[in-house]
């Protein structure tokens, strides 16, 4: 009697691979022996060989930045030595994953040649991670022992499954420019570090953060700024402006994967210019002046002042004085009160309020009519005229001059 055949020729063996096989044509396969005789050279004569091998590699994009309304293009190498190859469709799987949920679409992933291919529409902005996980069927050469003919070799058909390593995807907000009627004269930041509107990634993955809008004006001397960044691994995010410095390390409380929050100081009774960076121990820092909206990351600090108190002389006792008969009084001709920059309401004072209007007034948001009494006919509001309303909101309007004041 011949000994039972466990190779290529045998009936169960040959139905699999017609069924496994009908769905693509083999790419890259790899033939087992045919009619392996019984055999004793596995020395335990136990146990399994794979015989095919499948691995995925990280995506390219195209575009390299997107941005939302975009739509992405995400193709996946793949690497692979299957017996009957594989296909997203037929025998085999391809599952698109998008941790964050930012991406829009439910078409299916393809193949193309030696990769795979996604497409998906950006929803939102943010940052999210991204994974391709692939899955296929091939082949075990196994060994079991034979009480007539020792050891004998079989083989198996076994799922095999492969996924892209983790991929740090920043998605930008749609349309982010620079605003053409913003305040002129702009004081130099003091941060050493050289601003950019750009969003910019490097080869160590640091793009451009997303920052919140800013509250201006404000009576604090310090405020969280907050927004998105990438800041995982070493990366960490600083924030410098005319009250000084302050940042974060990936890690809680203050930073997480991808947003942060962190107090600023503020220089009081001026305005304050902020500049965000993201940086990475191998490559130079990406920065920004801007908001997310595009507008400039100005903070205007107007801090509360108490009126000192005005002690009253005392009046001194044990002297007699002299009295004096006061000569007649006379009727002053009313004089025409100054106009007082940022008395917006004609009430001869300057708020928070009012600075806010003044800085819209600036930015081209707000007519400048909304500030009729505050603002000279001819005069145009810019950084000095606001600084000049903070001025007055700390220490007064005039009471009559006729020069602006």
């Amino acid at each position: 009697m011949q000994p039972t055949r466990f190779g290529c020729s045998s009936l169960w063996r040959f139905a699999m691979i017609c069924f496994l096989g009908a769905f693509a044509t083999p790419v890259g396969a790899l033939t087992a022996t045919p009619n392996v005789e019984p055999t004793t050279t596995p020395t335990s004569c136990s146990g399994c060989t794979r015989l095919g091998y499948l691995s995925v590699s990280p995506p390219t994009l195209d575009p390299p930045m997107p941005a939302v309304g975009d739509l992405v293009t995400f193709t996946f190498s793949v690497s692979f030595a299957l017996p009957g190859g594989f296909d997203c469709g037929g025998g085999g799987s391809c599952t698109f994953e998008d941790d964050g949920l930012l991406l829009d679409g439910d078409e299916p992933p393809t193949r193309s040649g030696d990769a795979v291919v996604v497409r998906r529409h950006v929803a939102r902005a943010g940052v999210t991670v991204v994974q391709l996980r692939v899955t296929a069927m091939t082949e075990d050469q196994c060994y079991s022992p034979d009480p007539q003919f020792g050891c004998r070799t079989y083989f198996r058909f076994v799922p095999i499954e492969a996924t892209s390593s983790p991929f740090d995807l920043q998605l930008a907000e749609a349309n982010a420019t620079t605003p053409t009627d913003a305040p002129t004269n702009t004081p130099t930041p003091t941060a050493t570090i050289t601003p950019s509107s750009t969003p910019t990634q490097t080869s160590c993955g640091v793009d451009t953060p997303l920052v919140d809008p800013v509250t201006s004006p404000t009576d604090q001397l310090q405020q969280t700024i907050t927004g998105q960044a990438r800041l995982t691994g070493r990366r960490s995010l600083g924030i410098c402006g005319e009250g000084g410095c302050a940042g974060c390390v990936f890690g809680p409380p203050a930073c997480t994967g991808s947003t942060f929050s962190v107090p600023v100081p503020l220089a009081p009774n001026q305005v304050n210019h902020l500049t965000v960076c993201a940086g990475d121990p191998c490559g130079p820092p990406v920065c920004t002046s801007l908001d997310r909206t595009g507008l400039p990351l100005v903070i205007v600090q107007v801090q509360q002042v108490t009126p000192a108190h005005t002690p009253t002389a005392a009046t001194p006792t044990g002297t007699p004085t002299a009295t004096i008969t006061p000569p007649p009084t006379l009727t002053p001709t009313p004089t025409p009160l100054a106009v007082c920059a940022g008395d917006c309401d004609g009430t001869r004072t300057v708020n928070v309020a009012t600075l806010t209007l003044l800085v819209n007034i600036a930015l081209g948001n707000v007519d400048p009519s909304a500030c009729a009494h505050g603002i000279p006919t001819g005069t145009g509001v810019d950084v000095s005229f606001i600084v000049r309303a903070v001025n007055n909101a700390l220490a007064g309007c005039p009471a009559n001059r006729h020069s602006l004041q």
